[in-house]
């Protein structure tokens, strides 16, 4: 779903990232251009502001919709409650329940500052007595903030939020797409102004402490010199999530590497986070490869070109750039391959870690 203009810190639709990552904005001889059936099937106006796209999401408050063969639309988590040994895998179900536990983001600032730069937030650990944890992955291109730069206490903290120096407390970094950051609980963070990032995250599950936005509390709504919003700095409720993750000392190592899983014949999978709560991999194709759904089914973004999805040898359906779905279970396995018009097709899939002992 793209939130609409009502969230001012996105980029115009005939200059977002997120529907030119969705094939819905194209360049056409030096020019941009809007794919106007595929914006009117979003209900999305040009003039919108596009701030992000909530992938294979069964968070209850942001939801994915499943369109069933009448054609009605269900919030991806009724289905999974109905369904989820069938979609997830019955040892995903017994490990995780009937949710993904993963989500990913598509998340796209506005280029100027006083606009574009979101507030300083943070999040949770696991085990915080009524917030969900959620951890964050990051990929993309702009300017960031993440932890501290020297060690720092409360009372520091709290005066540099009252004078708006809090920035010069903070790890800043440019980043491009060779770099991945892992955002642990406990760390300040900050997507600033004309950023365009993927993030994959961990997800609350039905029986959790919360939603999505539960696990998110704002420490500084003045980034690059914003007015800041009534409201918007909670200094007790992030005190008491860095108190809980004893969060208060210098921070750097947040850079991972990609682990090569697989390389041969043009194809490869590069498994770009392993964390204890997300996996995420992304897969180059230039010939067809199979891949075994039978204990756990998951979620899939096509990153470029086009997908080919066959079962049983049999093809089922194709996948185009912007397109996602979620591969169940029941399939037992699937065939993805490059389309005979497209090379180097790219996607990546995420899965909870359940995934690697299978």
């Amino acid at each position: 779903a793209q939130d609409r203009s009502g969230y001012i810190w996105g980029k115009p639709a005939t200059e977002s990232n997120v529907l030119r990552s969705l094939g819905i904005l194209y360049d056409v001889q030096g020019k941009s251009v809007l794919n106007q059936d595929k914006l009117a099937s979003l209900n999305i106006e040009p003039t919108d502001i596009i701030a992000e796209s909530w992938i294979a999401s069964d968070d209850r408050q942001y939801p994915s919709f499943v369109v069933l063969p009448s054609g009605e639309t269900v919030p991806l988590p009724t289905v999974l409650a109905l369904k989820g040994p069938e979609i997830l895998g019955k040892k995903h179900v017994v490990r995780y329940g009937s949710a993904m536990r993963t989500v990913m983001k598509l998340l796209d600032t506005h280029h100027e500052p006083l606009r574009g730069s979101l507030s300083i937030q943070v999040h949770p650990q696991e085990g915080h007595s009524w917030r969900p944890a959620k951890p964050e992955m990051w990929r993309g291109k702009g300017r960031v903030y993440l932890g501290w730069k020297q060690d720092v206490t409360p009372p520091m903290i709290h005066e540099a939020i009252k004078t708006g120096q809090l920035e010069k407390f903070l790890n800043a970094f440019d980043l491009d797409e060779s770099m991945f950051l892992v955002v642990p609980g406990g760390a300040v963070h900050a997507i600033r102004y004309d950023t365009f990032l993927c993030e994959w995250s961990k997800a609350p599950a039905p029986e959790d402490k919360g939603t999505i936005s539960d696990a998110t509390v704002g420490l500084y709504d003045q980034t690059d010199g914003k007015r800041p919003r009534p409201g918007k700095e909670d200094w007790a409720g992030a005190l008491d999530i860095f108190l809980q993750a004893k969060s208060f000392s210098k921070q750097s190592d947040f850079f991972v590497k990609p682990q090569k899983i697989l390389d041969e014949k043009g194809t490869s999978i590069d498994r770009i986070f392993s964390t204890p709560d997300v996996i995420v991999e992304e897969m180059i194709f230039n010939h067809p490869i199979k891949i075994p759904t039978a204990s756990f089914g998951f979620p899939l973004y096509v990153q470029d070109g086009e997908i080919d999805v066959c079962v049983d040898g049999r093809y089922t359906d194709r996948l185009q750039r912007g397109d996602s779905c979620l591969l169940p279970a029941y399939l037992k396995e699937v065939e993805l391959k490059p389309s005979s018009s497209s090379t180097n097709a790219k996607i990546y899939r995420w899965y909870p870690p359940y995934g690697m002992e299978v």
